[in-house]
């Protein structure tokens, strides 16, 4: 998905539509459509405007589309309360992580090739074991 094409199901997924979220924004219904709307060529998204739509409707499809589109991943910061969590508990879930990012490109491999399909999960798993990474280095930087 692209960042317009995430910024346009961004708004009009949003509950009720983009007329709820636009007044949330402070802003005419009309005048939001058209700034996520390909064919207006009027009105535009801003950066600031892009973040305060993810951050009321806790949609991060803008997010990853540009990151995608960039070729980056976007991996979430630990946001849990670090100073009581288990690291012993931390690094289990890292390495069962690993194991099955590991299992499953050997799955993946079995016929020779990886496919598009295989390809996006990889990546999606990926991504889940470089967050558990980052969550388990975040506890271990905790405890000093």
């Amino acid at each position: 998905m692209n960042v317009i094409d995430a910024a346009h199901a961004t708004v009009h997924d949003y509950p009720g539509g983009s007329e709820p979220l636009a007044l949330r924004l402070k802003m005419a219904g009309a005048v939001l459509r058209g700034k996520v709307n390909t064919n207006d060529h009027g009105h535009h998204l801003t950066l600031a405007e892009s973040i305060r739509i993810q951050h009321l409707t806790g949609d991060h499809r803008i997010l990853f589309a540009e990151a995608s589109e960039l070729g980056y991943m976007v991996i979430p910061a630990p946001t849990t309360e670090l100073g009581d969590e288990d690291v012993a508990k931390a690094v289990a879930m890292f390495c069962g992580t690993f194991s099955d990012y590991l299992r499953d490109v050997s799955n993946s491999m079995a016929d020779g090739k990886i496919t598009e399909t295989e390809r996006k999960s990889l990546e999606r798993e990926l991504g889940d074991l470089m967050s558990a990474g980052s969550h388990l280095q975040a506890i271990l930087a905790s405890k000093k």
